[in-house]
């Protein structure tokens, strides 16, 4: 989470939306805020964002989300939860009374996403970007249209956007294939459910 006061923003950062690199390149413009970019703040939710900043600011500031399709980031999600940790962070985990591997490291990727389904935890940011269980009236970033949507944040923030400058963060750890190669019809459908509400608002689509 981001918050400057001198540009009036809000960042909430969403999973596997380029949202860490959006982050970074908006930082510098949040000295005179909130700066929480480290886990547990890095995601803060919008609820308790709102709850932290009290609701002047959080209705006078600009709101920022960034968007991606669901399918893709899934697919991106997997191979991010599955990438190979370190050996600290599997004595940690054995420590803690649980497999050295989590789900994503141990099962397939339709695997995965059936786990996730049986946790309730397929929407990964539900619980980051809604509130009261609708989505505020934020400014998106869409993955699929970064740099476009990042330089109509930064004329809109009166602040200047290099493409060149935006850092590229918490990438090489998944295929470059297609993400629809991943998936079966159940496994599409599964998505479809749990996104449904953000497939609408952007029209995304499987293909």
């Amino acid at each position: 989470m981001l918050v400057s006061h001198s540009h009036k923003f809000i960042l909430i950062k969403s999973k596997k939306t380029a949202g860490s690199s959006i982050q970074s390149y908006l930082e510098p413009y949040c000295k005179d805020g909130i700066v929480e970019t480290h886990f547990p703040g890095s995601h803060r939710t919008a609820e308790s964002t709102k709850k932290k900043v009290g609701d002047e600011i959080w209705n006078s500031y600009l709101k920022i989300c960034p968007m991606r399709n669901p399918w893709d980031k899934m697919v991106s999600w997997y191979f991010w939860r599955g990438r190979k940790r370190s050996i600290f962070v599997l004595i940690k985990r054995i420590l803690q009374g649980k497999h050295p591997q989590n789900q994503a490291y141990r099962l397939s990727f339709k695997g995965y996403l059936k786990f996730l389904k049986t946790k309730g935890k397929l929407n990964i940011d539900v619980n980051n970007i809604y509130v009261d269980g609708e989505f505020p009236d934020y400014f998106y970033i869409r993955y699929e249209h970064l740099h476009d949507d990042m330089k109509a944040l930064c004329d809109k923030l009166d602040i200047p956007y290099d493409p060149e400058k935006m850092p590229q963060k918490k990438v090489g750890y998944r295929d470059e294939k297609g993400y629809q190669q991943h998936y079966d019809e159940e496994s599409r459908q599964l998505v479809a459910e749990a996104y449904s509400r953000e497939i609408e608002k952007f029209n995304y689509t499987f293909d």
